[in-house]
């Protein structure tokens, strides 16, 4: 097989989007119209049903439309995701579409093109957010081959690729089971007897009368010295699962006062307030944070000395899981948990012995499920490398996929 190396000007035109005007006249038609989330869906795939479309009009005055096997590649927000329009498809000013020329296979562009990911994303500009533009685009220099050898190349992957995504997809549901039956052990463990919007009957308190609850501060935009900036944690640092992320801690100014009472001691439960996809999410606080603060983002718990945050912090867990903060979150232009419904959360009445009990039982249960997560994900990992590597050598012939052997070639 021979191959040559080509600016993408040369084996496609490079063809620029944008967005119409808001006006009604423009939108909710029969043309698709792709945008970066819309590739990031079935990015490395084939693109057919967009999220939002366009009329004719709003095609015309507002957009670009490319046909049937054009490449679409995501040039900012981010830089490099692709897809082959199943029909013909309008975009944003986020992506740019390769009409592939003559003699040009649209599935080996695609291919060609993700080879090159990290070269188009290292040529990306920007403050706000990096983009890549179209000159850049014209001038990328990809490998390609004799239009048979494309098509052999782009088969080959095509199955090749299909067997790695099945795995991956079993891998995923593998993992969706565990966490499935991490939250079955947990409403095992913590039953919520009768009705949980009853949280004043026999088998159910409310979390105000376990322990105490605070909203966290406002954030503070003022300049101030450096002496009166302290870390605080915010939604982002209450990842799902109960999982603490201290990795990005920023800082605003805190009183003296305000230290004092917004304080995060180890025993403590952050609770998210508001937010589109985390609120409700909790986690417990397994060591003192001294110095750090907290954002009115997130609700403090201070279990009182017969509660056991971890216990809350199942409990949580599982309501969130059930629907029950979805269905008592305030909602106005986004859902909110709010101190006063975080105040009135039931939870099973328990001895404190019975809370250690089953605390101490979910914590090992759910340890190992983690570990077991965490070998999935590497396996993950491995694959999506191993598929990316086998793309680079198909596309650039450090393999002969004509040859009998070439799916030895595929351990990569």
């Amino acid at each position: 097989m021979s191959f040559k190396t080509v600016e993408l000007r040369r084996i496609a035109a490079i063809v620029n989007g944008g967005t119409p005007t808001p006006s009604a006249e423009n939108w909710g038609g029969g043309v698709p119209w792709a945008t970066p989330v819309d590739l990031g869906r079935v990015n490395g795939g084939i693109l057919g049903r967009t999220e939002r479309t366009l009329t004719a009009h709003g095609a015309a005055t507002g957009s670009t439309v490319v046909p049937a096997g054009s490449v679409l590649l995501s040039t900012r927000a981010p830089i490099g995701y692709t897809a082959i329009a199943r029909s013909a498809v309008a975009f944003n000013q986020g992506c740019k579409a390769l009409v592939p020329r003559v003699g040009v296979d649209s599935r080996f562009l695609r291919y060609a093109v993700q080879a090159s990911e990290a070269e188009l994303v290292a040529a990306g500009r920007g403050s706000t957010f990096q983009e890549v533009n179209g000159a850049d685009v014209a001038a990328h220099c990809v490998s390609i081959a004799a239009a048979h050898e494309q098509r052999q190349i782009a088969d080959y992957l095509d199955h090749e690729t299909a067997e790695i995504d099945a795995f991956i997809a079993d891998l995923h549901a593998l993992k969706a089971g565990l966490n499935e039956h991490r939250m079955a052990e947990l409403a095992g463990l913590l039953s919520y007897p009768g009705d949980v919007f009853r949280p004043d009957s026999s088998t159910l308190t409310s979390l105000k009368r376990l322990g105490s609850i605070t909203l966290g501060k406002m954030l503070d935009p003022a300049r101030s010295t450096d002496d009166t900036r302290w870390p605080y944690l915010r939604a982002a640092n209450v990842q799902p699962l109960g999982r603490l992320e201290l990795a990005d801690v920023k800082t605003m100014r805190f009183t003296p006062a305000e230290r004092a009472c917004l304080d995060i001691k180890a025993g403590d439960v952050l609770i998210v307030e508001g937010g589109q996809g985390g609120y409700g999410r909790a986690a417990y606080v397994s060591a003192d944070l001294p110095g750090t603060g907290f954002q009115n983002s997130i609700v403090r718990f201070r279990p009182a000395p017969t509660t056991d945050g971890r216990y809350v912090a199942y409990a949580l867990q599982l309501l969130r899981h059930s629907g029950y903060i979805k269905t008592v979150a305030s909602v106005t232009s986004m859902p909110h948990f709010t101190a006063e419904k975080v105040a009135i959360a039931p939870v099973p009445r328990v001895t404190l012995e019975r809370q250690r009990e089953v605390a101490d039982a979910l914590d090992l249960r759910w340890a190992e499920i983690d570990e077991a997560i965490d070998d999935i994900d590497a396996a993950i990992s491995l694959a999506k490398e191993r598929r990316a590597a086998l793309i680079t050598a198909a596309v650039t012939g450090q393999i002969d996929v004509t040859t009998k052997g070439s799916r030895e070639h595929a351990d990569l």
